[in-house]
């Protein structure tokens, strides 16, 4: 289904490359991944990929050709977190404007700013069902995000400098 990552013989690190037939193809004339994008996400359907960056992007990339598909903005501070609904219409994104962004993939807008976290939110995860939404931050609390995107609670207690919630 996917294009070998690292083809036989070529080296592991391929930042500013593409595929194209299964191969390795010349860099594009702008990078299409480079140092300063951090976070990645899988869609569920495994066509696209979401990547957070430190020039306050989201991006959106189609996995087949390495193209970047459109370039979701927003945020005021690097992105350090994203994450697909199981369903894939929705994207989280987690960033140190201490907000968690809510988008609509397919039209490429903003659905939700939620606030509620005093620090860089450094992780998000949907909830299998797709209803919730976890979010760990910098703070060191985690938050819950219900059907309407309201802060329902923040349940784990102490300290938690990297909260991975339902991550792999």
């Amino acid at each position: 289904m996917f294009p070998p990552l690292v083809p036989e013989g070529e080296p592991e690190s391929l930042l500013g490359k593409r595929w194209k037939d299964g191969r390795l193809d010349a860099p594009p004339a702008t990078p299409t991944l480079a140092f300063d994008q951090m976070p990645v996400a899988y869609s569920p359907d495994g066509k696209s990929l979401a990547s957070g960056s430190s020039d306050n992007t989201v991006r959106l990339w189609d996995v087949a050709t390495g193209n970047e598909l459109r370039r979701l903005e927003g945020h005021a501070d690097w992105v350090w977190s994203v994450a697909f609904s199981p369903d894939g219409k929705s994207l989280a994104s987690g960033s140190s404007d201490n907000t968690v962004r809510l988008w609509d993939v397919a039209a490429g807008k903003e659905l939700r700013r939620l606030e509620g976290h005093a620090a860089s939110v450094l992780s998000v995860a949907f909830s299998p069902d797709g209803k919730s939404l976890a979010s760990g931050s910098y703070d060191k609390t985690v938050r819950l995000w219900g059907r309407r995107h309201r802060q329902r609670a923040a349940p784990p207690r102490g300290p938690c400098y990297r909260c991975l919630v339902g991550g792999v």
